[in-house]
């Protein structure tokens, strides 16, 4: 049950690409919820979700042969740093209502491409927590991801709606 957990249904274990795979899952996840609650809802939903699977994730490399630190398996940290990166296009849905599907469709395609530039190249203070050899980092190193990513998604939506 752990591992499909952190694998998400076993998309985790795909030969290729695990983390985009996990990303992807975060944002098809991210549209149906978005529809039933608010964006402070989500934003605290994001918080208990990397909470808990702070332990489920630490319970898994402590379980798993070899004690990998950051088996490329688990990918439940892409799904919540890539729900941390969307976070702005749900306030901005929730102030204008007149955004287009393709305008919104933009915004995630570029919230998606900004989190995995931020997790792949990992940039300070990402990759400060990604030599970290603990299971918070194997987390939060995403977590910081989707933040910047989510500060570059905020500047775009003031600049084009908001300015």
């Amino acid at each position: 049950m752990v591992k499909l957990y952190v694998t998400i249904l076993g998309l985790g274990l795909a030969p290729f690409a695990p983390g985009t795979l996990g990303s992807l899952a975060g944002i098809l996840l991210w549209l149906v919820i978005r529809e039933v609650i608010s964006p402070g809802a989500m934003l605290f939903t994001a918080v208990v979700l990397f909470f808990f699977s702070w332990i489920i994730t630490e319970n898994y490399i402590t379980q798993k042969n070899g004690g990998e630190h950051d088996p490329s398996e688990v990918i439940i940290d892409e799904l919540i740093g890539q729900w941390i990166s969307l976070i702005p296009i749900l306030y901005l849905d929730y102030i204008l209502y007149t955004i287009s599907i393709s305008e919104t469709i933009t915004m995630i395609f570029l919230s998606f491409l900004l989190f995995r530039f931020f997790d792949i190249v990992k940039p300070w203070p990402i990759s400060f927590f990604d030599q970290q050899q603990n299971s918070f980092s194997v987390l939060f190193d995403d977590v910081l991801a989707g933040f910047f990513s989510a500060i570059f998604i905020s500047g775009y939506i003031l600049w084009i709606y908001l300015l």
